[in-house]
């Protein structure tokens, strides 16, 4: 018999962790690219930092995933 709750429960789960990795990665891009392009008044530090922030937080949730699936880590 199927936990139907349960189906539920995974699907929102992968939809909003799916929504969350392109949300940071669209984000670490957008960043990206606005330091590629300013100007020499621009700072473009902070830009570079905001996206390797972002990026490192997808690899967060990468790491995070691989700890939920695998049964050795628990």
């Amino acid at each position: 018999m199927i936990d139907w709750i349960s189906l539920i429960v995974v699907a929102v789960v992968s939809i909003g962790a799916t929504a969350l990795f392109a949300l940071l990665l669209a984000g670490a891009i957008r960043l990206l690219a606005a330091a590629r392009t300013a100007g020499d008044g621009v700072a473009r530090g902070p830009a570079t930092v905001g996206a390797w922030v972002l990026l490192g937080l997808i690899g967060l949730l990468i790491l995070f995933a691989l700890y939920l699936i695998i049964p050795q880590f628990h």
